[in-house]
């Protein structure tokens, strides 16, 4: 007789919808605290305007009729009364640097196998933009965040549509993120090119824990409710016999059950 067995991660599908949901990901929503537009739930160095830095970070067209974020390359008069140049530059999170405070990054729960978007690119010479992402996980006996996981992506050559980037995510760890940040250069050259532009829109993290979900999906099962508060049902199984197992987030098996096709399979999720 065929069997299958699938394991599920406790509280999979209670968070599938909330593996890690990037703010702001599509760079629609903006505010202007100072001199400058910012996009809401990232942090750029547009608040040094106040000073006379320049502004290099801008709402733009977006992909889709909305907006977009633009980060450049510019040159400016510093304190010296010399010709320098500032690259554009946002992070994940809230952050006033004139004061010195900031928030980074954003909640995740789950470990995400895909960072994603769609992003336009142009220099007057060579030059070369990044956008980076690392999940940590906060280590209470060090009381620090530990670095397990992250990827990255690099823009060099001139794209004038909108051209999706997918960067796998490689982790170091087997422990499951609590914490995501997401930096952006518009320039990593040690003699950044004036003029250059990076664009990105519709930032994403997909696959990982979702996939258990989907995966009950293509059995056609139903799987109720949603998030599971008590009790966990799974219906229609259509495998002549599937072992479930129910593993906590360290991997500790906490329930197992064995069901034959057709049978509906009830846990409970109480503890």
């Amino acid at each position: 007789m065929k069997k299958l067995i699938l394991t599920i991660t406790l509280g999979t599908l209670a968070m599938a919808n909330a593996l890690a949901q990037i703010p702001n990901a599509g760079f629609e929503s903006w505010s202007k605290p100072l001199l400058a537009d910012e996009p809401t739930n990232w942090a750029t160095l547009n608040s040094l305007s106040f000073i006379g830095y320049p502004i290099t970070v801008t709402k733009t067209d977006g992909r889709n009729g909305g907006s977009a974020i633009k980060l450049e390359v510019k040159e400016f008069m510093n304190v010296e009364k010399k010709m320098d140049t500032a690259v554009g530059f946002t992070i994940s999170g809230t952050a006033n640097f004139l004061a010195e405070t900031s928030q980074l990054g954003f909640p995740v729960k789950g470990r995400p196998e895909k960072f994603s978007g769609f992003t336009k690119f142009s220099s007057p010479k060579k030059d070369t933009g990044i956008i980076v992402i690392g999940f940590s996980k906060w280590n209470p006996i060090k009381n620090e965040a530990d670095s397990i996981g992250g990827t990255f992506a690099v823009f060099y050559n001139n794209q004038p549509a909108f051209t999706e980037f997918a960067s796998p995510i490689f982790w170091n760890s087997p422990a499951i993120p609590d914490t995501a940040v997401i930096y952006i250069f518009s320039s990593v050259s040690k003699k950044p090119i004036p003029g250059t532009a990076l664009i990105i829109d519709d930032l994403s993290l997909t696959g990982g824990t979702n996939g258990v979900v989907d995966a009950l999906s293509a059995l056609k099962n139903s799987v109720y409710p949603n998030p599971a508060i008590s009790e966990l049902n799974i219906d229609n199984i259509d495998l002549d016999a599937i072992t479930f197992t129910v593993t906590d987030l360290a991997g500790k098996v906490v329930a197992q059950k064995d069901v034959d096709a057709g049978q509906k399979l009830q846990l409970n999720t109480a503890n």
